[in-house]
């Protein structure tokens, strides 16, 4: 069994963070052997009751755990402090707001890192079907001499529920800005040197057999049922709470 470490990104929302936590124990978290255990709690869409609810729950789950509890909730610099801890174990990258709909297996998670693949993500229903595409890429037109030519590839890095490998990640941690968007600063144009790091590698999809999603994202109706939207503005994330 493969030896992984878990970071998990979290608000203060103890029925989400339950319910997520439930799923992936059941379809994937029981197939590895579990190294080390980070987990962010900023008390966004809660208070400091709600906090430690959270905490409770992580402990229920897990015997042993290290836990970050902010001030300031910050999408970006939760990510960064999470993945500068890991070991050189591949990891698991959770958030609170989703669900494992079926079970996983481990083994090809583990053979699917390699020199050029330094993730893995979970294919959900915000990518789509794409029973048809190996990798999780953006295809952009650029131009040459003037005119829109041919399409180049650009991997791209998921925050949705992924492993990535942990010498990678740590790396990527490094050259994170805390004050952006994660996934956003995997993108051309808004964290340079992170983009020229990360483009050199690929993130795979893991999907079903029949090419369908296997994650669900649980958080978009629960922010439309709160009346809570999210915003993107240069690199960074809002909350209109």
């Amino acid at each position: 069994m493969k030896e992984i470490d878990i970071c998990i990104v979290s608000g203060s929302r103890p029925d989400l963070l339950n319910k997520t936590l439930l799923s992936f124990n059941e379809n994937l978290l029981k197939y590895f052997r579990i190294n080390k255990v980070f987990v962010n709690i900023d008390t966004i869409f809660g208070d400091e009751n709600d906090r430690n609810i959270c905490i409770k729950i992580i402990d229920s789950y897990f015997e042993e755990s290290t836990i970050n509890k902010t001030k300031n909730p910050s999408f970006g610099a939760s990510v960064k402090w999470l993945w500068s801890n890991v070991s050189n174990n591949p990891f698991l990258h959770l958030e609170d707001d989703w669900l494992c709909l079926q079970k996983i297996n481990p083994q090809f998670i583990i053979n699917s890192l390699n020199k050029k693949t330094k993730s893995v993500s979970l294919l959900s229903y915000n990518h789509g079907k794409k029973g048809d595409n190996e990798f999780s890429s953006i295809y952009k037109k650029y131009k040459l001499f003037g005119f829109i030519s041919r399409e180049k590839i650009i991997p791209h890095f998921n925050m949705s529920p992924s492993f990535f490998d942990g010498e990678f990640g740590k790396n990527c941690s490094d050259l994170m800005d805390p004050e952006l968007d994660p996934e956003k600063q995997f993108r051309e144009g808004v964290n340079e040197e992170l983009f020229k790091y990360a483009k050199k590698y690929k993130c795979k999809f893991l999907k079903s057999d029949t090419g369908e999603p296997i994650v669900k994202d649980i958080g978009r109706e629960w922010q439309k049922n709160n009346s809570i939207n999210k915003f993107v503005s240069n690199g960074k994330s809002y909350w209109e709470i």
